[in-house]
Protein backbone atom coordinates (compact mmCIF):
# COMPACT_ATOMS: atom_id res chain seq x y z
CA UNK A 1 0.00 0.00 0.00
CA UNK A 2 1.21 3.48 -0.87
CA UNK A 3 -0.06 6.00 1.68
CA UNK A 4 -0.63 9.72 1.49
CA UNK A 5 -2.47 12.19 3.70
CA UNK A 6 -5.95 11.91 2.14
CA UNK A 7 -5.70 8.73 0.06
CA UNK A 8 -3.78 5.50 -0.34
CA UNK A 9 -3.14 3.34 -3.39
CA UNK A 10 -3.74 -0.38 -2.89
CA UNK A 11 -4.12 -3.57 -4.90
CA UNK A 12 -7.61 -4.10 -6.31
CA UNK A 13 -9.79 -6.82 -4.83
CA UNK A 14 -12.75 -8.76 -6.13
CA UNK A 15 -14.97 -6.77 -3.78
CA UNK A 16 -14.11 -3.68 -5.89
CA UNK A 17 -15.79 -5.11 -9.00
CA UNK A 18 -19.28 -3.58 -8.43
CA UNK A 19 -17.76 -0.08 -8.07
CA UNK A 20 -15.61 -0.47 -11.16
CA UNK A 21 -18.52 -1.84 -13.19
CA UNK A 22 -20.70 1.11 -12.20
CA UNK A 23 -17.98 3.66 -12.96
CA UNK A 24 -17.22 2.14 -16.36
CA UNK A 25 -20.87 2.68 -17.32
CA UNK A 26 -20.69 6.45 -16.85
CA UNK A 27 -20.31 8.18 -20.23
CA UNK A 28 -18.38 11.13 -18.70
CA UNK A 29 -15.77 8.83 -17.13
CA UNK A 30 -15.50 6.67 -20.24
CA UNK A 31 -14.90 9.75 -22.38
CA UNK A 32 -12.36 11.12 -19.91
CA UNK A 33 -10.52 7.78 -19.96
CA UNK A 34 -10.75 7.55 -23.73
CA UNK A 35 -12.40 4.17 -23.33
CA UNK A 36 -15.52 2.48 -24.54
CA UNK A 37 -18.16 1.36 -22.09
CA UNK A 38 -18.01 -2.22 -20.81
CA UNK A 39 -21.32 -3.96 -20.27
CA UNK A 40 -22.17 -4.45 -16.59
CA UNK A 41 -21.29 -7.97 -15.47
CA UNK A 42 -19.78 -8.81 -18.83
CA UNK A 43 -17.19 -11.51 -19.25
CA UNK A 44 -14.78 -8.87 -20.56
CA UNK A 45 -15.04 -6.89 -17.31
CA UNK A 46 -14.47 -9.98 -15.18
CA UNK A 47 -11.53 -11.00 -17.36
CA UNK A 48 -10.05 -7.48 -17.05
CA UNK A 49 -10.39 -7.55 -13.25
CA UNK A 50 -8.73 -10.98 -13.02
CA UNK A 51 -5.79 -9.63 -15.06
CA UNK A 52 -5.63 -6.52 -12.85
CA UNK A 53 -5.60 -8.55 -9.64
CA UNK A 54 -2.83 -10.74 -11.08
CA UNK A 55 -0.83 -7.63 -12.06
CA UNK A 56 -1.19 -6.29 -8.54
CA UNK A 57 0.90 -9.26 -7.42
CA UNK A 58 3.44 -8.93 -10.29
CA UNK A 59 3.64 -5.31 -11.52
CA UNK A 60 5.92 -6.18 -14.47
CA UNK A 61 2.81 -5.99 -16.66
CA UNK A 62 1.76 -2.61 -15.27
CA UNK A 63 -0.11 -1.39 -12.22
CA UNK A 64 -3.81 -1.05 -11.51
CA UNK A 65 -4.32 0.32 -8.02
CA UNK A 66 -7.44 1.25 -6.16
CA UNK A 67 -7.55 4.76 -4.72
CA UNK A 68 -9.02 4.61 -1.22
CA UNK A 69 -9.91 7.50 1.05
CA UNK A 70 -9.12 7.85 4.75
CA UNK A 71 -12.03 5.56 5.65
CA UNK A 72 -10.76 2.82 3.31
CA UNK A 73 -13.54 3.44 0.79
CA UNK A 74 -12.64 2.84 -2.88
CA UNK A 75 -12.95 6.20 -4.67
CA UNK A 76 -11.01 5.68 -7.90
CA UNK A 77 -8.44 3.89 -9.99
CA UNK A 78 -4.79 4.71 -10.75
CA UNK A 79 -3.03 2.76 -13.50
CA UNK A 80 0.26 2.55 -15.30
CA UNK A 81 1.27 0.41 -18.21
CA UNK A 82 4.38 -1.72 -18.04
CA UNK A 83 7.66 0.18 -17.66
CA UNK A 84 9.68 -0.10 -20.87
CA UNK A 85 12.96 -1.70 -19.76
CA UNK A 86 15.14 0.37 -22.13
CA UNK A 87 13.39 3.75 -22.35
CA UNK A 88 12.03 3.52 -18.78
CA UNK A 89 8.69 5.02 -19.81
CA UNK A 90 5.19 4.16 -18.65
CA UNK A 91 1.75 5.34 -19.70
CA UNK A 92 -0.46 6.32 -16.75
CA UNK A 93 -4.09 7.17 -16.12
CA UNK A 94 -6.22 7.99 -13.12
CA UNK A 95 -9.83 8.75 -12.32
CA UNK A 96 -12.07 9.39 -9.34
CA UNK A 97 -15.26 7.37 -9.74
CA UNK A 98 -18.09 9.18 -7.97
CA UNK A 99 -18.84 12.77 -8.93
CA UNK A 100 -19.24 13.82 -5.28
CA UNK A 101 -15.68 12.64 -4.54
CA UNK A 102 -14.21 14.85 -7.28
CA UNK A 103 -12.82 18.31 -6.59
CA UNK A 104 -11.60 17.38 -3.09
CA UNK A 105 -7.93 16.88 -3.95
CA UNK A 106 -8.16 13.07 -3.87
CA UNK A 107 -7.14 12.68 -7.51
CA UNK A 108 -4.35 15.22 -7.17
CA UNK A 109 -2.82 13.37 -4.22
CA UNK A 110 -3.32 9.96 -5.88
CA UNK A 111 -1.52 11.23 -9.00
CA UNK A 112 1.37 12.50 -6.89
CA UNK A 113 1.62 9.12 -5.10
CA UNK A 114 1.57 7.24 -8.41
CA UNK A 115 4.16 9.55 -9.98
CA UNK A 116 6.44 9.30 -6.94
CA UNK A 117 6.19 5.50 -6.92
CA UNK A 118 7.01 5.27 -10.62
CA UNK A 119 9.96 7.68 -10.43
CA UNK A 120 11.48 6.79 -7.06
CA UNK A 121 10.67 3.09 -6.71
CA UNK A 122 10.51 1.84 -10.30
CA UNK A 123 13.06 4.19 -11.91
CA UNK A 124 10.74 5.60 -14.57
CA UNK A 125 12.35 8.30 -16.73
CA UNK A 126 9.14 9.51 -18.39
CA UNK A 127 5.41 9.20 -17.70
CA UNK A 128 2.97 9.55 -20.59
CA UNK A 129 -0.77 9.95 -20.80
CA UNK A 130 -3.36 10.36 -23.55
CA UNK A 131 -6.24 12.75 -22.88
CA UNK A 132 -9.35 13.45 -24.95
CA UNK A 133 -8.59 16.95 -26.24
CA UNK A 134 -12.09 18.34 -25.65
CA UNK A 135 -12.13 17.19 -22.01
CA UNK A 136 -11.03 20.53 -20.56
CA UNK A 137 -11.15 19.27 -16.99
CA UNK A 138 -8.87 16.27 -17.70
CA UNK A 139 -6.42 18.41 -19.69
CA UNK A 140 -6.26 20.97 -16.86
CA UNK A 141 -5.85 18.22 -14.23
CA UNK A 142 -2.92 16.66 -16.09
CA UNK A 143 -1.27 20.04 -16.64
CA UNK A 144 -1.62 20.77 -12.92
CA UNK A 145 0.08 17.41 -12.27
CA UNK A 146 3.07 18.57 -14.31
CA UNK A 147 2.28 17.00 -17.67
CA UNK A 148 3.19 18.96 -20.80
CA UNK A 149 1.34 18.67 -24.09
CA UNK A 150 3.62 16.94 -26.59
CA UNK A 151 1.30 16.52 -29.55
CA UNK A 152 -2.19 15.96 -30.89
CA UNK A 153 -3.40 12.70 -32.38
CA UNK A 154 -6.13 13.86 -34.72
CA UNK A 155 -9.38 11.86 -34.88
CA UNK A 156 -7.53 9.09 -33.10
CA UNK A 157 -10.32 7.31 -31.26
CA UNK A 158 -14.00 6.76 -32.05
CA UNK A 159 -15.89 7.40 -28.79
CA UNK A 160 -19.56 8.00 -28.13
CA UNK A 161 -20.40 8.28 -31.81
CA UNK A 162 -17.66 10.73 -32.84
CA UNK A 163 -14.00 10.79 -33.77
CA UNK A 164 -12.00 12.36 -30.95
CA UNK A 165 -8.59 14.00 -30.94
CA UNK A 166 -6.27 12.85 -28.16
CA UNK A 167 -3.54 14.95 -26.62
CA UNK A 168 -0.26 13.18 -25.93
CA UNK A 169 1.14 14.54 -22.69
CA UNK A 170 4.38 13.70 -20.89
CA UNK A 171 6.25 14.33 -17.67
CA UNK A 172 9.96 13.65 -17.23
CA UNK A 173 11.35 12.37 -13.93
CA UNK A 174 13.56 15.46 -13.64
CA UNK A 175 10.50 17.70 -14.07
CA UNK A 176 8.66 15.71 -11.40
CA UNK A 177 11.59 16.04 -8.99
CA UNK A 178 11.90 19.78 -9.57
CA UNK A 179 8.16 20.22 -8.86
CA UNK A 180 8.02 18.18 -5.66
CA UNK A 181 11.63 18.22 -4.51
CA UNK A 182 13.91 15.26 -4.31
CA UNK A 183 17.15 13.89 -5.71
Amino acid sequence: MIRGGKVALRALEEADLPHLQAWFQEPELCLARGSRRVARGSAAMLEWLDAVIERSVDPAGGLSLGIVDGRGRLVGLAESGPVDPVDRQAEISLFIGRADDRGKGLGREAMLLLQRHLVEDLGVHKMRTLVVAEDVRAVAFNKSAGFVEEGRLRQHRFLQGAWRDLLAMGLLAEEFRSRVGGP
